[in-house]
């Protein structure tokens, strides 16, 4: 069965469109290589998708930084009980992981697109039983 992707287009999305989905374009690709993986056809990845579900898991551990990295700042802002707390290495901290999580994003959405572009929007095979 060819599942085409992103389900919501049958045209190539532009690079905005798929940053906008960036959390649900990376849980479809992973999704996929769960589901093919599961039914044991792992080998029949092309060169292409290994490398575009690669992106997207780098994308999804960014992602899981920088949320990680705001919720470790608003605990501490919300626990600490002085009035002037110094929070700059904090911030540099976060400033550093949503920057990562940004480039990762991006990185996604442009391999999307060509992967897109290349495969005539054929997201992937998948032989679920």
């Amino acid at each position: 069965m060819n599942t085409a992707f992103p389900p919501w287009s049958d045209s190539v999305p532009t690079i905005e469109e798929l940053k906008d989905d960036a959390d649900e374009l990376a849980q479809a690709v992973l999704n996929a290589w769960g589901l093919n993986a599961i039914t044991g056809h792992t080998a029949d990845f092309t060169a292409d998708f290994k490398a575009l579900a690669n992106i997207a898991s780098a994308y999804r551990v960014t992602k899981q930084a920088a949320d990680s990295a705001l919720k470790a700042k608003a605990f501490a802002e919300k626990t600490s009980s002085q009035q002037s707390v110094d929070y700059i290495q904090l911030d540099l901290l976060i400033e550093q992981a949503v920057a990562d999580e940004n480039s990762a994003r991006e990185s996604l959405a442009r391999a999307s697109k060509e992967y897109f572009e290349k495969n005539g929007c054929a997201f992937v095979e998948t032989w679920a039983a």
